[in-house]
């Protein structure tokens, strides 16, 4: 987890006017990534003792929320990432710990990359250092705390899914059997989340096809990143934060035109969005029934970043606004928020002392 979000957040406050933006109503989010950090990013701010530091008003959470609480910055797992990443770099790992930060430095930005991809441990995520990320965040998520932070401060969130989350992880680094299964859920997630998804979900026979652990990594993770998460965080939230002030939705539409650059049997997968919500659908296609359907979707979505009450309908738990398949925006029932809910469960109670 790097600064440079914060550093851009004060940068944008004392320097958006010269755009013609407001300084007083500064909005966060990002895709996938992007959502994950977000939600750090602001745990952080609210907990700022100055309040006139707090720039975030609202945030957007595209695929992704937060659902373990990160190992802590001198676990046992990091120490082995960093170390991996080292060797794959050809850097000592008895090096001083600024002596390895300078040694990265050094290493060409290509060479990193490629590096990375040599790597089991090849996902790079938050720390609990205490200070950033602080001990208590998963606890405090899962309480209500955080949600009454947010409340009192008028915080907004916005979150949700698109139908088909797991097909992308199917395509990136796929298991192919049992460990290899365990290596891609270990990037994810610590030992003990892993142990409990493992328990929990029903697994192939050990000499099973790849593409049967293929299938079912994909599942888990595509639950544990996406579907559950976003279930069992909106339920946190609104332990404590009022209904109108987190707003959920689902993606379930798929423009005729991605099929130029996507197979269809893919479908709405993890980042398929992105057409929709950077409104650049001409460029990939869209035609002009697509361009206004996008158009329409997005109009709630703008009210909601100008800072104005979006006439977004669904609202609580069990409901959730949705762009449908046939191309109709409509407030539905969640079919999947009892699945949601009881990964969700199974990922907290691996991690909390709860009963």
């Amino acid at each position: 987890m790097s600064f440079s979000g914060l550093q851009q957040d004060s940068a944008t406050y004392a320097n958006i006017t010269e755009f013609g933006g407001n300084p007083e109503n500064i909005s966060l989010g990002g895709l996938s990534t992007g959502a994950y950090s977000s939600i750090f990013q602001l745990n952080y701010n609210v907990r700022l003792p100055n309040k006139a530091n707090r720039l975030i008003k609202r945030v957007y959470l595209h695929s992704n929320a937060v659902r373990v609480q990160p190992n802590d910055v001198s676990s046992p797992a990091l120490e082995a990432q960093v170390d991996e990443l080292l060797t794959e770099c050809g850097i000592p790992t008895g090096l001083s710990p600024q002596g390895k930060v300078d040694a990265l430095r050094q290493i060409p930005s290509e060479t990193l990359i490629q590096a990375v991809h040599r790597m089991k441990r090849h996902t790079f995520r938050a720390g609990t250092d205490g200070d950033f990320v602080n001990a208590s965040f998963l606890a405090d998520i899962n309480s209500g705390d955080f949600g009454k932070l947010l409340a009192n401060q008028g915080v907004d969130i916005m979150l949700g899914e698109v139908a088909d989350e797991a097909t992308l992880y199917r395509m990136v680094n796929p298991a192919s059997d049992y460990d290899s299964l365990v290596v891609q859920l270990s990037n994810y997630y610590p030992e003990k989340v892993t142990k409990a998804l493992l328990q929990y979900y029903t697994l192939p026979i050990t000499v099973a096809d790849k593409d049967e652990w293929a299938d079912i990594g994909s599942i888990i993770i595509g639950d544990c990143q996406v579907h559950a998460t976003i279930r069992g965080f909106t339920a946190s939230l609104l332990k404590t934060m009022p209904e109108e002030r987190v707003l959920r939705y689902r993606i379930s539409w798929r423009a005729k035109a991605l099929d130029n650059w996507l197979q269809p049997s893919i479908g709405m997968c993890h980042a398929s969005d992105i057409p929709i919500w950077w409104a650049c659908g001409r460029r990939a296609g869209y035609e002009q029934a697509d361009l206004d359907l996008v158009s329409e979707w997005l109009n709630t979505f703008y009210q909601y970043l100008c800072g104005d009450k979006p006439a977004w309908g669904a609202t609580g738990l069990n409901m959730i606004k949705e762009l449908k398949a046939e191309g109709k925006v409509e407030d539905m029932e969640d079919a999947n928020l009892d699945k949601g809910l009881e990964v969700w469960n199974v990922m907290i109670k691996a991690q909390l002392d709860l009963p």
